[in-house]
């Protein structure tokens, strides 16, 4: 099943890639946490297999919160930072890392819009 999402992963972001000039959204309803397990489970054989150690620091006021978005999107987005971030981590002194961080930029309310920042950082170059 790995090989199989790792292969369907990087097919996606070839076709989602900077380059392509039109991009379609589609909108549905997500839970935020839903997402970034996935995230995680996809790339769990990567992380593990170079020693990286991911971090992911959710704001616990948004973990369980339903967004609406185009969840297939935001996941390919998330994808490729984590991705990239494990690759170029570097793996000296049993230091790598990834840190992924997810917060509110105002306080969640229910049926009102609530903007979020994702940022994602390691140690690599």
């Amino acid at each position: 099943l790995h090989v199989i999402d790792q292969i369907l992963l990087r097919s996606n972001m070839q076709v989602a890639g900077p380059e392509q000039n039109s991009l379609s959204l589609e909108g549905s309803k997500f839970v935020l946490s839903d997402l970034l397990d996935e995230v995680v489970e996809i790339l769990s054989l990567k992380v593990k297999e170079s020693g990286v150690c991911l971090i992911m620091q959710v704001d616990p006021s948004i973990l369980q919160a339903t967004f609406s978005g185009d969840m297939y999107q935001l996941r390919l987005v998330f994808l490729s930072l984590v991705d990239n971030a494990v690759t170029f981590s570097k793996r000296d002194k049993d230091r790598a890392f990834a840190l992924l961080r997810v917060k509110a930029l105002s306080p969640p309310i229910e049926g009102k819009p609530c903007p979020i920042s994702f940022e994602i950082s390691d140690n690599g170059i």
